[in-house]
């Protein structure tokens, strides 16, 4: 009865840090659409965008390889494979450091952002591979924490600061707090792995052979992850061109709530069940792999389903009721097929998590290009055309194809021969 009680204790735990840090989403964006002038706006929003790319540049998808040895490996063997994950990340910030100052002199991001760009893709990249790595080791509660430390609590200081100073609100601000807030999440994830044979480590050279294999097993991966960022953001960088960065503000406020209900969905249940799935797998446990697909697409949809009508029915009301700009609320459709796109996105991560499971890497690979191949194409016929709609609708057309694609490559999976 005890170990039943602590893990129902532990499941209410990690909803309820779900919805403080859903909630804190929530806030930060009325906050900005409120204070922030929607040119800013288009500025945070690029910078979000970038951050999001720059992020898997840097992390070279290496935890795609590095989660399934995890997995497997003894807990004696899990401290040098951190140590030589991050030693991996160096290299890669010495190489894609000088390389990312192209966004500086394409003037996508102004030099005044540089510093606090490297500063936040730093920080925020450390705090992303504690938060898998913490998942991995099956401690989830503090996975969770440590995300709504990293992305949440300081929203309410940065709203109390605001409220109290306005020459503060700028997006300069904001990335302070950010940062902060991430650099105490790291801490804590250090602390929460303190538990580890650290002192092992001391006496065992880097494993350079078992970082080159997973270098070689996750940059095809790298491949999939960057078309599948892309075909989120490149709407963003082709309204720029076309509509310019107030447009971008405007269109951001719809992809931060399509993007805080993701993330709910994802650190709430994608990140939780995923490594069981892939243990259920590698054990050869069909039966419990297909017991924990069925539970993950069943709470995936529901959960998406409804927080996106939630963020739907309340979106214009908040908006009034805040004070915000007008202009937010006069794209509605634009917003509704943005949010559309939420369920998408929520449905393909079952196909997607069962190719990965599978160890089908190179049909992930193959469908995420030719999803990006679609959102490219289609935005760039639809924005000139259709503003923002058009946009949007775009998105979803080439989310839908996608999740069509690996539906029937899984299918083709299943009763096909297996992969050697």
């Amino acid at each position: 009865m005890s170990g039943a009680s602590t893990m129902l204790r532990a499941a209410f735990t990690n909803f309820g840090l779900q919805g403080l840090n859903l909630a804190s989403k929530a806030l930060l964006l009325f906050v900005l659409a409120r204070y922030l002038s929607v040119n800013d706006m288009g500025m945070f929003g690029l910078l979000l965008a970038t951050l999001g790319i720059a992020m898997y540049l840097v992390g070279l998808d290496f935890y795609q390889f590095n989660t399934r040895e995890l997995l497997k490996a003894d807990v004696c063997d899990r401290p040098r494979m951190i140590r030589d994950q991050f030693v991996m990340h160096a290299m890669a910030y010495l190489i894609m450091f000088p390389l990312l100052l192209m966004v500086f002199l394409w003037d996508i991001l102004p030099w005044s952002m540089c510093l606090l760009f490297y500063g936040l893709l730093t920080a925020d990249h450390i705090a992303s591979e504690f938060c898998r790595i913490l998942v991995t080791l099956s401690r989830p509660v503090k996975a969770v924490l440590q995300t709504f430390i990293r992305g949440g609590i300081w929203v309410y200081a940065l709203t109390a600061l605001w409220l109290m100073d306005s020459t503060r609100q700028n997006v300069q601000t904001v990335c302070g707090f950010w940062m902060l807030g991430t650099a105490v999440s790291i801490c804590l994830s250090v602390w929460w792995l303190r538990d580890l044979p650290w002192l092992a480590v001391l006496r065992q050279p880097l494993n350079w052979r078992w970082m080159g294999r997973g270098l070689r097993t996750a940059l095809p991966f790298l491949m999939a992850t960057i078309a599948l960022r892309g075909m989120m953001v490149f709407d963003i960088y082709t309204i720029e061109h076309f509509l310019g960065r107030e447009s971008v503000g405007i269109y951001v406020v719809y992809v931060n709530i399509r993007n805080a209900v993701f993330s709910f969905v994802e650190t709430g249940i994608v990140l939780i069940l995923h490594p069981k799935i892939i243990t259920a797998y590698q054990q050869d446990d069909r039966l419990a792999c297909h017991a924990l697909m069925r539970r993950f697409a069943r709470l995936v949809i529901a959960v998406a389903v409804i927080l996106t009508v939630v963020a739907a029915v309340m979106f214009k009301p908040v908006l009034v009721w805040i004070g915000a700009p007008l202009v937010y609320t006069e794209n509605l459709g634009a917003f509704l097929l943005v949010m559309a796109t939420t369920v998408v996105m929520a449905v393909r991560t079952t196909p997607h998590l069962a190719l990965y499971a599978c160890h089908r890497d190179r049909q992930i690979i193959t469908a995420a290009c030719v999803g990006l191949a679609i959102a490219a194409v289609a935005n760039l016929l639809a924005v000139p055309a259709y503003g923002l709609v058009g946009a949007a609708g775009a998105t979803l057309l080439a989310h839908v194809l996608l999740c069509i694609i690996m539906m029937v490559t899984l299918r083709s999976v299943r009763v096909g021969e297996p992969q050697p």
